[in-house]
């Protein structure tokens, strides 16, 4: 199943077609980590399964709080109601395409994931008064249409 990737499935999900939102945990303002923290807590996402941080994440990427080591994580929630996979990650240290692969192998293989969404904030070198863009990169024209609707900035079209 995993052609070796470091993955932990602690329970199997009964999902048909879902979708996957991924957050980064070291965005600007910590924005992937505050919205997939927010969706799992609203929609009683539950821990399934997780990618072993030691083939991706070299020692110093440990910190300690507490007196207490915190490894880096990367662990995926269902929220089952929904159809909808949450994933929340540290960014990898080495090993990103290995690492990608082995996210998609879940989604693929155990969430039958049909949609993927990446959440992530960067850096705006403008005035804090200027209006922000909602940026949206989209590989299909269907996909386009239905974000439409929120005034996003397409960076590419299909």
């Amino acid at each position: 199943m995993n052609k070796g990737y470091p993955i932990k499935i602690y329970n199997e999900q009964e999902l048909r077609r879902s979708s996957l939102v991924l957050g980064w945990s070291e965005d600007i303002g910590n924005l992937g980590r505050k919205a997939t923290g927010y969706l799992n807590r609203k929609l009683k996402g539950r821990e399934f399964a997780e990618i072993e941080p030691e083939a991706f994440f070299p020692l110093g990427g440990v910190a300690i709080e507490g007196n207490l080591a915190r490894f880096p994580e990367s662990k995926f929630y269902a929220c089952q109601e929904y159809e909808l996979v949450v994933f929340q990650s540290d960014s990898p240290g080495a090993e990103w395409y290995k690492f990608l692969n082995s996210v998609l192998d879940v989604a693929e293989q155990h969430c039958r994931v049909k949609e993927l969404y990446i959440l992530g904030a960067m850096v705006s070198f403008s005035a804090h008064t200027a209006p922000r863009q909602l940026i949206a990169v989209v590989n299909s024209a269907e996909m386009k249409e239905v974000l439409g609707q929120y005034e996003f900035f397409f960076v590419m079209d299909s």
